[in-house]
């Protein structure tokens, strides 16, 4: 709720936002968490329209400089202090799986 007041006419603004502050419980078999500070290069990988993740695994011949990119899911996201973030997040093939299995 945002609540938006004004003082004797005056040309100042307060802005008071109303949130719920909750507890992230781990919603897929095989997704993890991940910590994170807004505006970080993590926070926009993860929040641009196809979302990926780096996982650490490398190319077939074991030289690539480049961890592999996989396509995730973003389970749930909270804030968890002052700029950062925690995220629930699994790779979309595992979460597409058990989706289909359902």
């Amino acid at each position: 709720m945002f609540n938006n007041t004004s003082h004797n006419n005056s040309m100042s603004n307060s802005l008071a936002i109303n949130a719920v502050s909750g507890t992230l419980i781990k919603s897929h078999p095989k997704s993890f968490f991940q910590y994170y500070q807004l505006g970080s290069p993590m926070a926009k990988q993860l929040s641009g329209r196809n979302p990926t993740y780096s996982t650490g695994k490398y190319g077939e011949s074991g030289y690539s400089r480049h961890p592999i990119q996989e396509s995730v899911v973003i389970l749930q996201t909270m804030l968890v202090g002052d700029q950062y973030l925690m995220s629930e997040i699994v790779c979309e093939k595992d979460y597409l799986e058990v989706l289909n299995n359902a």
